[in-house]
């Protein structure tokens, strides 16, 4: 950042590599979003909080891998506002995200959907990062400020969960 009277401007080069990897990550991260909280507007508004936080930490130093980062700020944010909302209501829009493939209309199955709601924000993110990303126990352990022994423990756990609700139906 350089100072121009009084004002705080960022290089030209940082806002074309944040905006060129805002708009190339947008679908995914809403993909994300909705597999974490089954709301469309929901998803909509976590993204935009998400890329408001990566582009304050993108302005200021070098992020290494910016879509495990952007994960783990969507995560994040989601777990947060989980704990803030008070609302009990459960949506029941299927979304229609750019982007999708034949794995994402398995996912999003009404089925799965619901017994994906029955887990705690944590575990169904650990779920949905494993199955639906398909990062490995270490790199989820990054993400969402775990052990990668704590992560491997839950994820038993929460598959566990899931196959007594969904029957033979789940194969992971």
């Amino acid at each position: 950042m350089k100072r121009e009277k009084g004002r705080c401007s960022v290089k030209t080069g940082k806002v074309d590599e944040f905006s060129a990897f805002a708009e190339a990550s947008l679908p995914s991260l809403m993909r994300l979003a909705w597999m974490l909280n089954r709301d469309r507007q929901r998803a909509e508004d976590l993204t935009q909080e998400a890329l408001v936080k990566i582009w304050l930490a993108w302005r200021k130093r070098e992020i290494g891998n910016p879509m495990a980062y952007a994960r783990t700020v969507l995560i994040r944010c989601s777990i947060d506002e989980r704990r803030r909302r008070s609302s009990g209501e459960v949506p029941t829009e299927i979304p229609d995200f750019a982007g999708g493939s034949t794995e994402d209309a398995h996912i999003t199955s009404l089925t799965l959907r619901n017994a994906l709601q029955h887990l705690g924000a944590t575990d169904r993110a650990i779920v949905v990062l494993r199955f639906y990303v398909g990062l490995s126990s270490e790199e989820i352990a990054q993400e969402v400020g775990l052990t990668s022994g704590a992560v491997r423990t839950r994820l038993t756990r929460a598959t566990s969960q899931l196959r007594t609700q969904l029957g033979s139906a789940y194969t992971p």
